[in-house]
């Protein structure tokens, strides 16, 4: 282009013209819309954009048929792991999951880290986290031991469906990541319960009786039925 400028060609004009083409274009199409303003002195004139036919552009281009679906695929995994090292890593490392001083940005990591990892791909480190007696016992605390079971059956059962799809590529036993993750809810329930009420969250038996009840279910879906029925038995003990 720089060449075409030196050689006094008529790229110059024709570029001229484009830019004028562009906007009248975009116009035809509707997505823009030329606002003309005049008052006593001056006249002014602006584009408005059609933000609704640009969002419908938008999702057009992000379809399969727009060709750039795996494109926006790629970005959100990559933002998503990206989020999960700044969030999950540094978590680990100061080993706060279950502190007791309130923390909105922990919290939200309690509720939603492994729906993160999940969009990110990270399946192994889901799995580990999971089974992290230190992030169950804080989900438990902050949530409820019902409703922080709830959160965790939710994740182990979106887990191990990811894992399912992806096979032998997952590298990872559904049955086994479901059985040791609900192994820990019972472990900390059965310290909690040992603790009585605290300061943290007061000791529910009823609460922890429907926890294992969630856990018995879970695992009676997924045919784990030993661990379901001894999951049913602890419930039975808690609610009568």
């Amino acid at each position: 282009a720089q060449y075409l400028f030196g050689q006094g060609s008529t790229f110059e004009s024709h570029f001229l013209d484009a830019t004028q083409l562009i906007p009248e274009a975009l116009c035809a199409l509707g997505a823009t819309n030329l606002v003309s303003k005049q008052d006593s002195t001056e006249s002014m004139a602006h584009f408005e954009l059609s933000h609704e036919i640009m969002l419908e552009y938008g999702d057009y281009l992000c379809s399969e048929v727009g060709g750039l679906d795996e494109l926006v695929d790629d970005a959100n995994m990559r933002w998503n792991q990206a989020f999960v090292e700044v969030v999950y890593l540094e978590r680990k490392r100061a080993c706060i999951w279950d502190g007791k001083e309130y923390d909105s940005t922990r919290d939200y990591a309690l509720d939603r880290i492994i729906v993160h990892m999940l969009r990110g791909n990270m399946l192994k480190e889901a799995a580990a986290l999971l089974k992290d007696e230190r992030f169950v016992r804080g989900r438990l605390l902050s949530f409820g031991w019902e409703e922080g079971t709830k959160k965790h059956v939710r994740d182990c059962e979106a887990v191990v469906s990811k894992v399912k799809e992806q096979g032998s590529k997952a590298r990872l036993d559904p049955s086994a990541l479901m059985g040791r993750a609900y192994e820990r809810i019972a472990s900390v329930l059965r310290e909690e319960e040992k603790k009585g009420d605290s300061d943290a969250r007061p000791w529910s038996p009823y609460e922890a009786g429907l926890a294992f009840q969630e856990t018995a279910f879970s695992l009676t879906e997924m045919g784990l039925w030993k661990q379901a029925i001894s999951h049913f038995e602890v419930s039975s003990e808690m609610l009568l």
